[in-house]
């Protein structure tokens, strides 16, 4: 009988965000003789509540050790300990294990860039620059856009880089009238709101005050009252409630509805999906808000432009006007929306449509597993 494969996943935190839920999904996609154990560095494994049982999955203990160079003494301890077949990183937070591998030599590894923090939004840390080029020569890398295809080839000097799109379930996120109205009635929104929503960590890079900002301008016509939801969780929690007090003081303008294991209601409940970010590449918020027949406002970061539909891109906001700039077209770009239904309508149809053709699971998951097939032990 062949052993079983083991898949040692090195993440800076599991918290439920995109990459995370990228991964969880595969892992639970995957065969299921996998072994997948996961290290969280900062502790946090809530995406594991997410995959339970239907993945073999163990979450490792992690502490650095003492010293400028703990945290890579203490992953080449793991490495060596564990002796997976693959070596799966992810981003810079797990940079410590890639200095690991590349001190052991250890050829088993695929490393996954996704984007950058606020610290890097506007421009890229030299230092992080030649860490990447000096550790992931002999890696398999993998980004899920352009742009980073491109940082990667001509910026980091790497030759195994892999573009491989975002994917989603588009069975998952079908528009469904009863979800739709039992989500309002849960968060006490009324029927004929236009409601704005966002899904997402919430870390400062995702700058979700802009969007509480351009609600805040927005009056539509007819009185129709607009209501945004946050979905998601994380450290910019305390702010954003206040920032919302401060600029939104009517009841029920902007609702906190937390963290989702299945988002799906949620996208339901929306009329547009809300992006504020100042750093994104391919966003999965997107990609499943397009599978829910939503149009799309958002800042043009990344892939974005690419990711919707021609028809979808006056929606969105340049990133590099000033900061009011950004609101103002947040705004802009929500009251159209809001104050035409039909058109909003139309677009979502086409958002659906041109995701479809473009954003298959089934193909991600193909094209990550083809590439782990090849890098790991013991392969074919």
């Amino acid at each position: 009988m062949a052993a079983q494969p083991h898949y040692l996943h090195v993440f800076s935190t599991f918290a439920p965000a995109g990459q995370e839920l990228r991964s969880a999904a595969l892992m639970m996609a995957m065969d299921p003789n996998i072994r997948h154990s996961v290290i969280s560095c900062s502790g946090n494994v809530e995406t594991a509540d997410i995959i339970g049982d239907q993945a073999d999955l163990t979450l490792l203990p992690f502490a650095n050790d003492p010293g400028p160079l703990g945290g890579m003494r203490a992953m080449r301890r793991i490495l060596r300990e564990q002796d997976p077949d693959l070596l799966l990183t992810y981003n810079w937070g797990a940079m410590d294990a890639t200095f690991a591998a590349r001190a052991l030599r250890y050829p088993h590894h695929v490393h996954h860039e996704d984007g950058f923090n606020a610290d890097e939004a506007q421009r890229l840390k030299a230092r992080r620059n030649w860490a990447r080029r000096l550790t992931l020569q002999t890696a398999e890398l993998i980004v899920p856009s352009r742009r980073l295809e491109t940082i990667a080839r001509e910026v980091w000097k790497l030759r195994k880089v892999n573009l491989i799109s975002n994917g989603v379930r588009f069975d998952r996120f079908a528009r469904d009238a009863a979800k739709r109205a039992a989500f309002r009635k849960t968060h006490g929104i009324p029927a004929d709101a236009f409601v704005v929503g966002t899904v997402a960590h919430f870390r400062p890079v995702k700058a979700l005050h802009r969007m509480i900002d351009a609600v805040a301008q927005v009056a539509l016509e007819d009185e129709r009252p607009i209501v945004l939801v946050l979905v998601g969780d994380g450290e910019q929690m305390g702010a954003l409630r206040e920032r919302a007090a401060t600029r939104c003081p009517r009841p029920g303008t902007v609702i906190f509805a937390g963290l989702l294991s299945d988002p799906s209601e949620a996208y339901c409940g929306f009329d547009v999906l809300g992006l504020s970010s100042e750093s994104e590449q391919q966003p999965v918020s997107i990609l499943e808000a397009m599978a829910s027949s939503l149009p799309i406002v958002a800042t043009a970061v990344g892939d974005v432009e690419h990711i919707v539909p021609p028809e979808g891109r006056s929606y969105l906001v340049d990133p590099q006007l000033p900061e009011e700039g950004i609101v103002q077209g947040l705004a802009r770009s929500l009251q159209t929306l809001g104050n035409a239904r039909g058109e909003a309508q139309a677009l979502g149809e086409a958002c659906y449509a041109w995701a479809k053709e473009r954003f298959s699971f089934k193909a991600m998951l193909q094209a990550y597993e083809s590439i782990f097939a090849r890098t790991r032990r013991n392969s074919a």
